[in-house]
């Protein structure tokens, strides 16, 4: 199990609020399980692995809270971003932000092309994600899962593995 400090994520999931199976009928039935899409993918991630630390705005920001800077800071502490690229994708304020902060930090970015099958990619606004492979939703949900599930695991290891470089002392010569 994952040793993580509070407030400290392994997972961002990014997306429109305004954005629900309603806007994007052409989404297989799977992909509303949970409610949405945000809740059935996060449900998908931690059957596969329980001690992710998953920050998706509806279940993490709490009434009343100063939301803004939780979301940054969450953002912050991830090792991976994944995004529901929909139509309004990267036209709304927050998720330009997002991908904006994500990019600037040298984040490992995951689209996943909710769009209709058939659709220009990368959508109008998204050229960051130009030469980034997405991962479809029509692969379905645990296939989605599972990539982001393996991508995640690859960013967490080359995380480690240069945080142990960086710590690593090496005694000049003639030393020790």
């Amino acid at each position: 199990m994952v040793d993580a400090k509070e407030g400290e994520y392994d997972i961002f999931l990014s997306y429109a609020t305004s954005d629900t199976p309603i806007e994007c009928p052409w989404l297989s039935p799977e992909w509303s399980g949970h409610g949405n899409f945000q809740t059935t993918l996060k449900a998908k991630l931690e059957m596969l692995d329980p001690s992710l630390r998953i920050f998706l705005d509806s279940v993490e920001l709490q009434e009343g809270s100063e939301w803004q800077s939780q979301v940054e800071n969450a953002l912050r502490t991830c090792k991976l971003m994944a995004c529901f690229v929909t139509p309004t994708y990267g036209q709304t304020k927050w998720t330009a932000r997002e991908l904006a902060l994500a990019d600037e930090l040298g984040m490992r970015i995951v689209p996943i092309n909710m769009l209709a099958v058939g659709s220009e990619w990368p959508p109008r606004g998204l050229l960051v994600m130009a030469s980034t492979q997405y991962v479809p939703h029509d692969a379905g949900a645990d296939r989605v899962a599972q990539q982001i599930h393996r991508t995640f695991q690859q960013a967490r290891y080359k995380r480690d593995a240069e945080a142990a470089l960086d710590t690593a002392k090496v005694a000049p010569p003639g030393e020790g």
